[in-house]
């Protein structure tokens, strides 16, 4: 390995893989970053371990600093997993008053946007619109994604949509 600068040559495809998986290990970091992370340490992490070199901490002075890191970051998604679970049950509390908005039993609710004439198919809200209907789903965490979250949908979401059903095959 080279000795690290920030003007690499990406002029070829080895350069331009490296920067790549650079990119990647970045974009994972930046999505979830422990906190204080120093990008320095990572840079000097990377550079001792590609090289072959001792590490610099031991590995329990590195097990006791994850897990003390692991514990904050834990207790930071749940607070946000709780706050988020809260503003979703405000949210359906209030939509659930609104004029056009049917609750059903499992907590799934729905307002007719445009009521359709034809057939009706067979999950539940869909089982009750008519083709031709429009409907605007308000899916309760519990019944979406609840605790895991995915992607750029928090844990304990409310997930709206809006359903054209436009026929049935």
């Amino acid at each position: 390995m080279s000795e690290f600068n920030f003007s690499p040559d990406l002029s070829s495809d080895e350069g331009r893989v490296s920067y790549g998986i650079g990119r990647q290990l970045g974009g994972q970091l930046r999505d979830n970053p422990p906190p204080g992370v120093d990008l320095n340490a990572i840079l000097a992490g990377l550079t001792d371990a590609f090289t072959g070199q001792a590490s610099r901490v031991s590995e329990a002075e590195l097990g006791a600093s994850f897990k003390v890191i692991r514990e904050i970051m834990q207790a930071e998604a749940a607070a946000k997993a709780e706050a988020a679970a809260g503003e979703g049950r405000a949210y359906l509390a209030e939509n659930a008053k609104r004029e056009g908005v049917t609750v059903l039993a499992s907590g799934l609710q729905y307002e007719v946007l445009v009521a359709g004439e034809g057939a009706k198919p067979s999950v539940e809200a869909l089982q009750l619109m008519g083709t031709g209907s429009k409907w605007r789903l308000h899916v309760p965490s519990e019944l979406a994604y609840g605790a895991q979250g995915v992607g750029s949908i928090p844990p304990h979401s409310v997930l709206v949509f809006d359903v054209e059903l436009l026929d049935i095959l």
